[in-house]
Parts: C-alpha cells; structure tokens; sequence
C-alpha cells in the first residue's frame, strides 16, 4: 500500500464509498486508489463521523470500507452493528493492519470475518469491493 497502481480497467460506475480510516497516510492512499477505477470515496477519521455521513447521504452510499481499529469512540466492528442496525443491508468491507490472529488475541473481533490486511494491493482492494457491490442491500 506504499504506492498507488492503477488497475488496469476502470471498475466502478460512480458508485459512493465511505471510507473510515483513522491514519491520514492510509486513507490518502486509498482514496486514491479508489478514484481511478470509478469509484466516489466520502472520507472520514471516526465512526461518529461515518454516523453522520451516512446519515446525510443514507441513498447515496453503496459501500463501508472500515478499518477495525479506530483511534476514537468505537471499532469498525462497532460501527458495522449500528449502521447495520440503523440501515439494514449496509454493504461492509473491513480492513486492519493487525492480522486476524492478533485480533482474536485482542478481543477485537470474536467471530469469523473477512478482513482485508494492510498492505494490500489496488487490485486485492478492487476485487473486494467487487464482491460486496454485488451482494444484495
């Protein structure tokens, strides 16, 4: 994730993602590796402010990239339960730069889910938010 390579064809229709990632170089770097293949990326540094977001653009947003490790109010886990509460059908894509064991170790996650781990390449990310855009809302 050092590095921004375009994927070879665009991916995305102008689809809306709110990104939730608290580590600025991160979330820099993959709002640029969503711009290219189509994508219209909604940044934000805590789950208050993905609350609010999805509160104000609720038709608009198709998909949660969530890290799981949040420095403020609550985990991506966390706000996975109340947008998923709050909006059925939330579409949710989770990343960490903590692999799944430490994780487990940590209390942090207690079932099994899928993680997509820091560093990951644009295409890894592309073919992860494929396969949650085609599930049904």
């Amino acid at each position: 994730m050092d590095s921004v390579a375009k994927p070879q064809t665009r991916l995305g229709n102008g689809e809306t993602i709110l990104l939730v990632e608290d580590e600025q170089s991160d979330q820099d770097i993959i709002r640029k590796s969503l711009d290219f293949p189509g994508y219209r990326t909604i940044c934000v540094n805590s789950g208050a402010e993905a609350l609010r977001q999805f509160a104000e653009n609720t038709h608009d947003i198709e998909l949660l990239i969530s890290d799981i490790v949040l420095s403020e109010d609550m985990n991506g886990f966390e706000l996975s339960a109340e947008l998923s509460r709050l909006y059925l059908g939330t579409r949710i894509l989770f990343i960490s730069g903590y692999a799944q064991d430490a994780l487990k170790k940590r209390g942090t996650i207690k079932q099994d889910v899928t993680i997509l781990e820091k560093p990951f390449a644009v295409d890894e990310l592309a073919s992860h938010i494929t396969q949650r855009l085609r599930i049904e809302a």
